[in-house]
């Protein structure tokens, strides 16, 4: 399930340039504490950026990770399954 939507993520860097710096500061965070298996944190970041910019794809895909880690499958897949939606835009 991780693979399509990871394949559909890779062309959001445009979208990520546009947003403005702190949005895209709590992106990598969350990305980094995801990274250092920080999922609670993660998702807590990802929910930040989006509170910045709901459609941003990646703090989506992050936050829907985080959840999955976090064995909340239902809130992850509603979160990577929207996520692949922005990609496709």
């Amino acid at each position: 399930m991780l693979c399509w939507v990871a394949l559909a993520l890779a062309g959001c860097g445009a979208a990520l340039q546009a947003e403005d710096a702190q949005t895209q500061n709590l992106v990598r965070r969350s990305r980094e504490l995801y990274g250092a298996k920080q999922f609670e944190q993660a998702e807590t970041a990802a929910g930040d950026a989006l509170k910045r910019a709901a459609d941003n794809p990646q703090a989506l895909y992050l936050r829907g990770l985080a959840r999955v880690a976090r064995k909340q499958y239902a809130l992850g897949r509603d979160d990577l399954e929207a996520a692949q939606k922005l990609a496709e835009k």
